[in-house]
Formats: C-alpha cells, structure tokens, sequence
C-alpha cells in the first residue's frame, strides 16, 4: 500500500495499525520516501499460514470421539485455534485476530498442553503427513506457549462448579499457573471460573483498550 505524507500524517494510527498487516509505502511527490514495517512480520506470517489449513468438516468433538509479565497471560481455547486454522465462518474474522494480537505482542498466548493432541489429530487427518503436521505444530508452538497439566489440577477439578471435567481441569491448570484470562466462544462452559473468560471480540477490544 501507498499513501502520501500527508496522509500518514493527518491518520498515523489507522496506518500504524494496517502496517501490522502489511508494508506501507511513504510517498513524496510522486516517489517512496519511506516504508512502515511491522518488526514482528516473521511472526505475522507464520500465523497467516496456518489460516484456513483444516477442512471446515472436521470438529474438536471428533477428536474426542476417534481418539478417545508485562503482557497479559491469555488461556486460548482449543476452539479458537480450529476456528483459524479451518478458517471457520463466521469465527474466523475474531479467532485470526487473536492470532494476530499474539503473534504482534500485545498478549502472550497458552494453549492447554491436552489440546495439542486434538490439534494434532485433526492436521493428522487433513494432511496425512507426520512432517507437514510436525510443521505446523512447531509453528504454533512458536507463537504460542504450553501450559502443562499437573495431578493436583487432575484432582482439583473433581470438586469444581465447572460441570465439564475436561473445562475444570483447563481451568484448574490456568489458575495455578497464574493465567489472566481465557479466551473462547463457549463462554458458559466456565461460569464460575476464577479468572475472567472473554469472547474473542471482548478479549481483542480489552488490549486495544488498554493501548489506548
């Protein structure tokens, strides 16, 4: 994209925000006078890359059934990660945001250690090479940090509100390890968790909010 000095000048922030997307070009005159560049576009691509890489008919309850600091420290559920990599109508617009805010900085992204496995069944099966879902794994892991599960996380949820077990352990391992906040559209699977639990809309809007 180009636009003139003057343009940057009279809307900075509208332009500052799409160069996290893409290079935009200064323009004087006629002739490029400059570039903005996002200093975390590596990062931005390899999240880009994962958009849409899962076909839209595989779910996370097929999983299941056949496998049977400074920045805010954000929970991501299993949901949201699926929702980007199918590129998932109408979830998807919310769920790359919340890869974009991670790959960008503005918050530090967990994704519970037991959800790697439905991830990786469900690349498995698309891609039906261990190399190529190696690969995106190992993106993932590059934007993303794993939250382990311990016993006490096991036996803390038994006795939980939270009525399934699988969300109260999520939620358990998320409390002990200090975590902010979690991010989902099953909002009411964690009524009564002990931390906030956002939409990604609500979480995208909270970090722009405390930028402002």
């Amino acid at each position: 994209m180009s636009i003139t000095a003057t343009e940057l000048k009279q809307n900075l922030s509208k332009y500052l925000l799409m160069a996290e997307q893409e290079d935009v070009f200064i323009t004087r005159n006629g002739k490029v006078v400059a570039k903005l560049t996002n200093p975390y576009q590596d990062r931005v691509d390899m999240a880009k890359s994962l958009f849409g890489i899962l076909p839209k008919n595989m779910t996370i309850d097929e999983a299941h059934r056949e496998r049977l600091g400074t920045y805010m420290n954000a929970l991501i559920d299993t949901c949201i990660i699926i929702d980007a990599l199918q590129s998932r109508e109408p979830f998807s617009k919310d769920a790359e945001a919340v890869f974009m805010s991670v790959a960008n900085r503005r918050c530090v992204g967990f994704l519970a250690a037991n959800s790697i496995t439905d991830i990786h069944y469900l690349m498995h099966k698309a891609l039906h090479s261990s190399e190529e879902t190696k690969k995106v794994l190992g993106i993932l892991f590059s934007l993303f940090e794993i939250l382990d599960t311990c016993g006490i996380d096991c036996r803390k949820a038994l006795t939980s509100s939270i009525a399934d077990y699988e969300d109260a352990v999520m939620v358990e391992t998320a409390a002990r390890a200090g975590i902010d906040c979690i991010v989902t559209r099953n909002m009411k699977d964690y009524v009564g968790a002990p931390m906030p639990v956002y939409s990604p809309a609500q979480f995208i809007e909270l970090l722009y909010a405390e930028e402002e």
